[in-house]
Parts: C-alpha cells; structure tokens; sequence
C-alpha cells in the first residue's frame, strides 16, 4: 500500500464482435481483477460492472485500505484496459505487479487457454515495464558533460549516443556561475541540446541541470554568492527560469566546495533554492566522499532534509596529491593503504551511520575512469616525483589491459583491479566491468541505498559500446 497517492484505470467500451463472437470475455476480464486485487492487498475490485462509455475508475490509497469510485452506468464489455499512477504510486504499483504477474497470467491461462491476445499482450507490458529503469524506485543516473559532444572521433559523444534505456536521471554538466557570482547563471556556447530533453523524456528520465563543477573556479564563486541574500535569492529565481525555459526537471548543485566558513550559507542557499523549487522539481548536490576531511562546509545532516538524494563522489580516494600509488574508488578499505584514504563501503557508513542519512537519498558514484601513475609499478608504492594523469577507461585504458606489457592485478582486500608495467614503469588504477557491477550489487542488492551514478557517461565509450554503462546497467536489473 502506498499513502498519499492515486491510482488510475481507463477502459474502452463496448469491444467488437467477430463473426466467431466476442473476443473479449470474463476470463480476460479476470486476468485483470486478479492483478488489480493483488495491488490493492486483496479488496475486490468493484468497478468492472460499473462505468460509463468513457469511464475511469480512481483507487485512492490509504494508510490500510482504498476507496473505489464509481463512475456512471454499467457495461460488460471491455476492449482495452490501460493503468496509469500519480508518481509516488508508480514504483510500488509495478513492483507488485511485476510479482503477481506470472502467476495470475497462467492460472487464468490454465483454466482457459483461448483467452484473449490483447490482454497477454497488455499483461506482458507490465513486465517489461517493470524493468526499466524509468519505473524503478532505485536511481541510475548519469553525467553528461557538454564538452564530450566535442571528443575527437570516434569518441564524439552526444545525446544521440546516450543510452536512455538504462537510466533513470541524466545530470547535464555544466552551466557556470557569472564570475560576478551574483546569482547569474552562464550558459557555455553550445550546452543546449533539445534533442537531450525529448530523448530523456520520451524514454521516461529526468534530467537536472548541473550547475558548478569541480575546477576551482566555480567553488569560489558560489562561496561568495552565497554571502549576499539578494544574490542567493537571485540564483534560485534564476535556475527556475532556466528549468522552466529548457525543459529540465530539477538541479543539481555541484559546489566544490564550501569553506567551513561558508557551511550556513551553503544550508541557507540550498532552503532558499527548495523554497523556489517546491516538489516535483527535483534538486540534488554533489557531496564529497568524506566531508570531515575535504568540504567541511558541507552540514549534511541539515541539508538531507532540503534535497531528493545526494550524489556521493566515492573516487578520487588517491591521485597525484597522496604521495603514492593507490586506488581511485576501491570498494573496501585496504588495510595495506598508508593512507588509509577511505572507500566506498567507508564513506557509505559514514553518511548513513553518522550523519543519519536515509539510505534512500544516497546514490554513491563510481567512475568511468582512471589515474596513470609514471614511474611507480607496484600497489601501494611511494611516488611522490611521479607524472599522474587522469584517464578514460574507454578510449585509453581498455585497449592496454593484458597489451604493450601492461598486466592486470587485482587487489583482493579492496576488491579492486589495476594496470601494472614495470617495463616502464608505470600503474593504472581503474574500474572495469567486473568491479563496476560488484558495486553496484553491493550498493543497491546488499546494502539497499537507493541509487548509483557515474562520472562519466562519455568515459567509457570505445567508439562503438560501453562495457562499463552494460555492466552497471545489468547489476542495477539484477538489484530490483
């Protein structure tokens, strides 16, 4: 039972008749009354024999029961019976429908094997429906960057090359704050893609616009914005202009970071930013994996309240700053780690244990890419004059893996893979598919939290596939 939300049918009437009689009867009619009685937790669905030549018929959910409403003269015949729910409503309602289908669709099928195609059909669409990720209650959300679209071929990325189908939010990265940082927003030539928006859209997911980003630029400015009521005021009105205007649903705010100075106004922007953007809308913020270390003005506890769901950056665990090769986004805390960086499974207990965040709001990231560490070739080993890169899994690292002397390892405390040639010398911390999939299971199926999210979406892509996005997208169906 799900509170607070509504429940639509819609019937079309009076079916036809073929020569051999009518193709739509009783038992059709059951398959139906069946599945409808499972949803509503077994009360009788009264409205078959009671609705007008254009009817509807509204469950209204409550706490322990619903309440069927009736609409107008009778009729036995139904042609095409289509459902239809309020947003809450929907991932409960094909949760339980995806349960109970099988077992209603082959009783009736049982006691009649001549039962109607249409309603086969209809009932088969339920499942199906069921396992996308648009109807689920668990996100998979995705960063775009604009400036992928621009990759040198064949490594262009667009929205033409997303996959929709296997996802539930899109965050379109990134529109900037003015350098005024007044409250103005910046659109980069070129972020606009209309083809984003009804593509999204039309696959049934959500896009939010990303505002910030992590380059040392925009965190500054959104320090001094948020000093100024008016421009705070300014940003929310303007970010709900640009939402309105553009098509998108909702924001996400990626502010790196706010200065412990700064942790009121952080709170205070994001309320002002909710005030201005009521539900539906969606608002979310990028949150680093340990605030208590890097971005102690984030006070997630009081912002939980104010946001639809964190986007945890659980990578960046280790790069050029630690003095050693390491890894990027180990699942598990290595006790071998000199660093003792942290992990996903850390920064997943500490916003749920301590910081008492609902495990529902949290999606925890992975990423799409790597660290080259030049002159270092063993876990785990002192590099503080190496050259460290950032690279992409799909155009760069997936090509060396087991070629040019590079070898795969793999750490088995961390349950984390890596690249070393010591030929060269040279280490490569990354995700491929198999440790990309284990988080994902283990973020979702094992410890429940509700979503995962990638940085990138473009990273993984070879020019023809994404064997990261395929494995994600796999453990996330297998997580439901």
């Amino acid at each position: 039972m799900v509170s607070g939300c509504t429940l639509h049918a819609y019937f079309e009437c009076r079916a036809d008749v073929a020569e051999s009689g009518n193709k739509y009867g009783a038992d059709a009619l059951r398959v139906w009354e069946v599945l409808w009685e499972e949803v509503v937790g077994g009360s009788a669905f009264q409205v078959f024999q009671n609705f007008a030549k254009r009817p509807s018929a509204g469950i209204e959910f409550g706490a322990t029961d619903c309440r069927v409403l009736d609409f107008g003269p009778t009729s036995r015949r139904v042609k095409i019976m289509k459902l239809s729910a309020s947003h809450g409503c929907l991932r409960s309602l094909f949760r339980t429908l995806f349960r109970t289908l099988f077992r209603t669709l082959f009783l009736t099928l049982f006691r009649n094997p001549a039962i109607n195609l249409v309603c086969l059909i209809g009932l088969l669409s339920f499942a199906v429906l069921a396992q996308t990720p648009a109807a689920s209650s668990k996100r998979l959300l995705g960063y775009y960057p604009e400036w992928s679209k621009y990759n040198n071929p064949p490594y262009v990325y667009s929205a033409d090359q997303i996959p929709y189908n296997q996802l539930t939010h899109i965050a379109h990265a990134f529109v900037l704050l003015d350098s005024k940082a007044n409250g103005t927003l910046n659109i980069p030539q070129g972020f606009l893609e209309p083809a984003l928006i009804s593509k999204a859209h039309a696959a049934g997911v959500k896009v939010l616009v990303s505002i910030g980003g992590g380059d040392g630029i925009e965190g500054p400015r959104f320090n001094r914005m948020a000093r100024v009521e008016a421009y705070r005021k300014a940003f929310a009105h303007n970010v709900h202009a640009f939402l309105q205007k553009y098509g998108y649903d909702g924001v996400d705010v990626d502010w790196e970071i706010p200065n412990a100075r700064d942790s009121s106004n952080c709170t205070t922007l994001m309320q002002e930013l909710r005030n201005e953007l009521p539900s539906p809308w969606l608002i979310s913020m990028a949150t680093p994996s340990d605030p208590r270390s890097w971005g102690r003005g984030f006070d997630i506890p009081a912002l939980a309240p104010i946001l639809d769901f964190m986007n945890v950056m659980t990578y960046d665990f280790t790069g050029s700053w630690a003095g050693f090769d390491g890894l990027n986004s180990p699942l598990f805390q290595d006790p071998a780690d000199p660093g003792q960086n942290g992990s996903i499974e850390t920064s997943m207990d500490l916003y749920q244990t301590i910081y008492g965040v609902p495990p529902a709001q949290l999606n925890i990231g992975t990423p799409f890419y790597g660290y080259e560490f030049d002159g270092a070739s063993a876990l785990w080993q002192g590099c503080t004059g190496c050259a460290v890169n950032q690279q992409n899994y799909g155009p760069y690292i997936k090509p060396l893996i087991h070629q040019q002397g590079w070898q795969r390892e793999f750490d088995k405390a961390a349950k984390s893979p890596y690249l070393s040639n010591s030929a060269l010398p040279a280490f490569i911390t990354y995700d491929d598919a198999a440790s990309t999939s284990r988080k994902t299971r283990y973020v979702l199926k094992q410890r429940g939290f509700g979503g995962v999210f990638m940085w990138e979406l473009s990273a993984d892509y070879d020019g023809h596939s994404q064997d990261l996005m395929d494995a994600m997208y796999k453990a996330w169906q297998a997580s439901q």
